[in-house]
């Protein structure tokens, strides 16, 4: 799927700038590929897969962090060493 809609995406901005060069088809690709496949992917019959839906969209907005490690089924807290001036 990924060489495919690399090829539509090409051929789109081919169609609108035929005189693009591989050097700006390639800094188009770096810049826009991601915004463009986004609304590829959500443009109905285009991807049935919601996983790759979900991927287009990028990540989500919010996160939570915890200063905590599991490493081999234990916990490790984070503590920051103290200053010895």
């Amino acid at each position: 799927m990924c060489v495919a809609v690399k090829k539509t995406f090409v051929e789109e901005i081919k169609a609108i700038e035929p005189n693009l060069t591989d050097v700006q088809v390639d800094t188009r690709l770096e810049r826009e590929f991601a915004n463009w496949f986004n609304d590829y992917a959500r443009d109905s019959g285009n991807v049935d897969s919601q996983i790759i839906k979900d991927v287009a969209s990028g990540p989500l907005i919010s996160m939570v962090t915890y200063p905590v490690y599991f490493v081999n089924g234990g916990d490790c807290a984070i503590r920051v060493p103290s200053s010895t001036d």
